[in-house]
């Protein structure tokens, strides 16, 4: 009995689409962080609590570091 291996495009582009989302989130978020003045501030502006936006810095260094590597 032979198992087949079908890949399911869908769900690879819906992972591909809430990644690519995710990052772009981020980045808009980290405009309103630069905007605010705060990461309360830019919470408050977004509607998340202030625990969010403080996250966002760590996620822009990651990415940067990425592409700097290539």
């Amino acid at each position: 009995m032979r198992l087949s291996r079908r890949v399911n495009v869908r769900r690879i582009r819906g992972a591909l689409f809430e990644v690519l989302m995710d990052h772009f989130e981020s980045w808009r978020l980290f405009r309103t962080i630069v905007e605010g003045g705060s990461f309360r501030r830019a919470g408050q502006m977004v509607g998340v609590s202030p625990s969010v936006p403080a996250r966002v810095p760590a996620f822009i260094d990651h990415a940067v570091a990425y592409f700097e590597e290539r």
